[in-house]
């Protein structure tokens, strides 16, 4: 990562057979679900690992996972067509939010033979530990020719708080040259956020702009202490990651000319003057105060809930609310609610891992990185369970503390990770657990369940709903490809699709006997959606729009028309 290295040479080392083994434990799957897939022996399983761990010196299973993420050749198969609901979507589109991530190591002119030792064997420790908050959080990367580092979120493995995943990541890594006082590396970190339209055939990455942009804040980075991202990052953000509004700079006596080649840049004589287009944001420390204000209002039936924790007994409360980016921004608020109250901010995504012990692995990795500021380590050889609910329990002896679980269904996972015994031994603790619990049910709801100290055992639960606050969270980008989409349609399939982001809780075909149109036009305008793939069948034959996402971009297409 952060120095060279040359995956293709460790890859060839290995015999064919050995990295099918590889590949089948970077996806977690056990020796005798390997002995299954390869048919041999599960002894003969064992005899490969042994022989792997000797030729790529790794030590452990996790450590051969997170290498296999490096070793993985490139996919030569064919892009299959997309079934949605038994119709194959061969002309439709794909969503993609790439969020690139880009570490950057200025070439150090140091003279002296130890110090560069010392260097080399740091900058080795960090790759190290910056590739297990990688596979941690589901992410992906590459290292680059002159020893820099390429991280991306939302490819093949896409979530919805991506550009929290990759917020949080950038803050580990700067957190961890502040207390390492490597800080002299000018080690920089850029994010950027691109949000794009593809075929749904593409299963390649092709997101050259945002690794550009992230290369290029992450060249600006080096000369400061801080982490910079561009404008949309910092607008998809959840509200409790602090920000610092540069603004744009104007470039005299020299034009910047990017290069065909990622990352490289070159300067030409010109002196024309100009401009940045986009704002430029760094992101703050984790002691500084969130940059925007929740916009949830009152929250103050908290409080009795608060009080409980910080007399010594854990309560788990559960949002209910959808969509997703609505219950998440309720997440955040309720984290920014008892970080206001004094607790200590703890913030975990659940991986798209199944397995415990993978699942309990992430989340231990992401508690560490986000209290970089205690000191969690343990000489106990104890499980993963017990160094998570250790780790968690020095924390809560300095503050309470929220846990803040992010995922769709955060509370189900978090229960079969933890199991009766974790969340026994949790009860005791000053731990407020914030976790989801969504179903789509086609309709906005906003629903928050406080279930006390056990989530299997809370007989009295209370419920409270919330008002929806407006969330603009529909990228630019994005808003541009649908108008070029949309301005391609037919009248009709205008008519129908600007009719259905008006009642969105509405499936398609209700609306057909509203619009003053003969049924077989129709017709015509609903195939003409679903071939784009804009609209999809559901299991009842009716249609609704591919989801939230493209339903309010329609919808704030709608109200610039109407407006004009």
């Amino acid at each position: 990562m952060i120095i060279n290295s040359n995956p293709t040479k460790e890859n060839q080392s290995l015999t064919a057979r050995q990295r099918q083994v590889v590949a089948l434990v970077g996806q977690g799957s056990t020796n005798k679900e390997i002995a299954n897939e390869l048919k041999i022996s599960e002894g003969t399983v064992k005899q490969h690992i042994f022989a792997i761990f000797r030729l790529l010196n790794v030590s452990s299973r996790a450590k051969l996972a997170i290498a296999s993420q490096r070793l993985a050749p490139a996919s030569k198969a064919k892009p299959k067509k997309t079934i949605s609901n038994g119709v194959e979507d061969s002309v439709g589109y794909s969503w993609r939010l790439i969020v690139a991530v880009a570490i950057t190591i200025p070439e150090d002119a140091m003279t002296d033979a130890v110090m560069v030792i010392q260097r080399k064997s740091y900058l080795e420790q960090l790759r190290f530990t910056i590739e297990e908050m990688v596979f941690a959080l589901d992410a992906s990367s590459m290292i680059l020719p002159d020893g820099g580092l390429l991280i991306w979120f939302g490819h093949p493995t896409s979530h919805i708080d991506d550009v929290d995943r990759a917020t949080l990541l950038a803050q580990a890594i700067r957190s961890r040259l502040e207390i390492d006082q490597a800080l002299d590396l000018h080690i920089g970190i850029g994010i950027s956020t691109q949000a794009e339209i593809v075929p749904s055939q593409m299963q390649v990455l092709s997101s050259a702009s945002a690794f550009q942009g992230a290369l290029s804040l992450a060249k600006k980075s080096s000369q400061l202490t801080l982490s910079l991202a561009n404008a949309l990052t910092e607008h998809l953000c959840s509200a409790s990651v602090p920000w610092l509004e540069l603004r744009p700079a104007k470039i005299s006596k020299e034009k910047l000319v990017a290069s065909k080649a990622i990352g490289e840049e070159k300067y030409s004589s010109d002196t024309e003057t100009v401009k940045s287009n986009e704002n430029i944001y760094a992101i703050g420390t984790r002691a500084s105060a969130p940059s925007r204000l929740s916009q949830w209002g009152d929250l103050s039936f908290l409080k009795e809930v608060l009080q409980a924790v910080s007399n010594g007994v854990s309560q788990w409360v559960c949002v209910e609310s959808w969509p997703p980016s609505l219950a998440n921004s309720l997440v955040d608020a309720i984290a920014i609610n008892a970080t206001q109250a004094g607790f200590c901010p703890i913030t975990v995504h659940i991986p798209s891992a199944k397995r415990r012990d993978q699942i309990l692995s992430s989340l231990l990795t992401q508690v560490e990185m986000t209290a970089t500021q205690y000191d969690l380590s343990s000489n106990k050889p104890d499980s993963t369970l017990d160094r998570l609910l250790s780790s968690i329990w020095k924390i809560s002896t300095h503050a309470p503390v929220v846990l803040k679980v992010l995922g769709i269904h955060s509370l189900q996972a978090l229960k079969s990770a933890l199991g009766d015994r974790g969340i026994d031994r949790l009860v005791g603790l000053r731990v407020l657990v914030v976790v989801t619990n969504l179903r789509d049910v086609q309709k906005t709801q906003t629903h928050i369940r406080i279930l006390g100290p056990r989530p299997d055992n809370a007989i009295f639960t209370r419920i409270h709903t919330m008002e929806e606050p407006h969330l603009d969270l529909v990228p630019e980008g994005v808003l541009v490809d649908m108008q070029a989409m949309v301005d391609d349609l037919s009248s009709a399939a205008k008519q129908l699709i600007f009719a259905a982001a008006q009642s969105p809780e509405q499936a398609f075909n209700e609306l057909l006997p509203s619009i003053n149109l003969p049924r077989p036009v129709l017709q015509g305008a609903l195939q003409e959606l679903l071939a784009l793939g804009l609209i999809l069948p559901r299991d009842d034959h009716y249609f609704d729009f591919r989801d939230g996402l493209t339903a309010s971009a329609i919808a704030q297409l709608n109200k610039q028309v109407s407006i004009v």
